[in-house]
């Protein structure tokens, strides 16, 4: 948990980790909290934008 200055107000404080080269595709993130994954942590959606080759 992170305290914002002298407000008093608590966050959690969660990373995402993401490959480099992926990083520009990266296009929103939420947090699902009402997912039971019994866990302190919150389950992350992720939305990629990838641009896929002809072979």
């Amino acid at each position: 948990m992170d305290t914002q200055g002298n407000l008093g107000v608590i966050r959690p404080v969660d990373h995402l980790c993401i490959v480099r080269e992926f990083r520009r595709y990266l296009q929103d993130v939420r947090v699902k909290r009402e997912a039971d994954v019994a866990s302190d942590h919150y389950l992350r959606v992720t939305r990629l934008k990838l641009k896929l080759k002809k072979s």
